[in-house]
């Protein structure tokens, strides 16, 4: 009736005046800052979305499509003949460094390299000590037939070396460090990390410890994670050219982003043998594993179990290079550096 319809106008209009007065009184009272918090909130996020790139592709999916392509988008990374003219060796003139420079001195006995090892003094007076240090390591490398060209670099900034690592002149860098220890250690060593997260070429990264593995390896047994990403696969020219060198076993591990997962499991499968047949061929020994839930616990799990001698991995994967800039590491290959004592060949994941 019109009486009801009146009664309801009505008290819609008092609900909506109790709502102004409510309004202004909390605004006043300093409710307006949600005003000016919220579009800040959503511009920030929306701002470091977009930096970090879209979410990975499901491992599913893309190999999905690549089987039903024949495998014709897989691995075009483009084989390369990965060839390691000179090696620089960063030195501090601890023992752990000294282990990077003989593991160097192995390396290009094998692929004929010049070895350049590398001494950052931060104070003038030093430098004579420094050169004295490089005499005494070079006169090992004449006894090995390798030649060497030491350099000390005076400077008393870290970014030096830094930059050094980042010259195209190096195919190869060798560093030993007992840094990766802790979370904490991730931001208070600084040398290790900034060379690493700098774009340089394959770095060596050896971790002695007490354990005599973690201090020599012949690369007899190579671990080599991929998560099916192109990126991922930018590891595989060096493993390659590494194995045929040392005459390596390859193990290609990639865990199942769900365990259990049989259909998962099977391209996984037919995407080792297809990596076998366009990259390892002709290698001594290779073996595919397809298991596991945790990716890093997985990795740890059997680099160790089976002994390997050497893991090697590309700074990121599906997460892609995009968030480089923010995120230097992926979760894997960080909780790898921090965990295991195991000689790894890092790559620097390039878009």
């Amino acid at each position: 009736s019109s009486i009801g319809i009146i009664v309801t106008g009505f008290s819609g209009i008092c609900a909506t005046f109790a709502t102004f007065v409510i309004f202004k009184e909390r605004f006043t009272e300093g409710a307006w800052i949600y005003l000016v918090l919220i579009p800040a909130i959503y511009v920030m996020f929306d701002f470091y979305r977009k930096r970090l790139g879209p979410p990975p592709e499901s491992l599913d999916r893309r190999l999905s499509i690549d089987l039903n392509a024949s495998f014709s988008m897989i691995l075009r990374g483009n084989r390369m003949s990965y060839k390691v003219k000179k090696i620089l060796v960063p030195l501090s003139g601890s023992l752990a460094s000294e282990v990077a420079y003989h593991v160097s001195l192995f390396i290009a006995q094998k692929f004929g390299s010049i070895v350049a090892p590398l001494k950052l003094d931060f104070k003038a007076q030093d430098a004579d000590d420094a050169k004295l240090f490089l005499e005494q390591l070079s006169g090992r490398a004449i006894e090995s037939g390798v030649s060497v060209q030491p350099k000390v670099i005076q400077s008393k900034d870290s970014e030096a070396l830094v930059k050094i690592c980042e010259n195209d002149e190096y195919d190869l860098i060798c560093l030993a460090t007992q840094s990766f220890r802790s979370r904490n250690n991730l931001f208070s060593d600084s040398k290790a990390y900034k060379i690493i997260f700098a774009t340089t070429p394959p770095v060596l990264i050896y971790r002695p410890n007490d354990n005599w593995r973690s201090r020599s390896s012949e690369f007899n047994r190579i671990l080599v994670p991929l998560d099916g990403s192109e990126i991922a696969e930018q590891v595989l020219p060096y493993v390659s050219a590494w194995a045929g060198l040392f005459d390596s076993e390859v193990i290609i591990i990639s865990v199942p982003e769900i365990d259990g997962d049989q259909d998962l499991i099977s391209k996984l499968s037919g995407y080792h043998e297809n990596v076998r047949k366009n990259y390892f061929e002709g290698v001594n020994s290779f073996r595919s594993i397809v298991e596991g839930s945790g990716p890093a616990k997985t990795i740890l799990h059997f680099a160790h179990s089976l002994e390997c001698d050497l893991i090697a991995m590309v700074s990121h994967g599906r997460g892609g290079v995009a968030r480089q800039k923010f995120v230097k590491l992926g979760s894997v290959t960080d909780l790898i550096l921090l965990e295991s004592d195991i000689p790894m060949l890092f790559i620097s994941a390039r878009g």
